[in-house]
């Protein structure tokens, strides 16, 4: 049955090579060419495997497959999220808005947002698609569920939504964590 495999798989060829090499010697065992054979082998499985995790890590599709593996690798990326989260922070205090929602569309998918910077972001996102806003934000909090889990960090987030004068969409915010993350606010969210 192994032959057969052997004989019928598309890298044949190297099977019957590795085999030849394998016979060419003095007969005490397997040549200097079936070594040099098999490391030649293991390089190239290492090169293609090298080629790929390449690929993957130049086309993004690495961190979108493990998006925590990458996280705070260096310290040259912690600076550039910083840099970038006052970038935002300085938008949103400008009232540019267009900003604010382009930054919030390139960072929440890098990591969770700092409690500043969703509160920063909330008014762009109600001023976009105030019905949207809530799934959003909640969307973000659930894709990173180990962070912004406490109460306060709800309260926070409920106090931006009265602020922008939508006490509507606060309650429906809490609601929705409730429902997706099960997040139980505390006496001062049900005021």
């Amino acid at each position: 049955a192994m032959a057969s495999v052997a004989e019928t798989s598309p890298v044949a060829p190297l099977f019957q090579a590795a085999a030849i090499a394998a016979d060419v010697g003095d007969g005490d065992g397997p040549s200097v060419w079936a070594f040099a054979w098999s490391v030649a082998c293991e390089f190239g499985w290492f090169g293609a495997g090298y080629v790929v995790i390449l690929v993957l890590i130049r086309t993004g599709l690495l961190q979108k497959l493990f998006p925590g593996l990458f996280r705070g690798a260096s310290p040259k990326g912690a600076a550039q999220r910083r840099l970038a989260m006052k970038n935002l922070q300085a938008a949103a205090s400008a009232g540019e808005l267009d900003a604010v929602r382009e930054a919030w569309g390139r960072e929440k998918a890098r990591g969770p947002l700092p409690l500043d910077a969703l509160k920063d972001v909330l008014p762009a996102l109600l001023a976009e698609a105030p019905d949207a806003a809530v799934a959003e934000l909640a969307g973000h909090l659930e894709q990173y569920p180990g962070t912004h889990r406490q109460p306060a960090t709800l309260n926070a987030l409920v106090e931006a939504f009265a602020h922008a004068e939508r006490p509507d969409l606060a309650r429906a915010f809490v609601a929705e964590l409730q429902h997706r993350l099960g997040l139980q606010g505390d006496e001062r969210t049900r005021e």
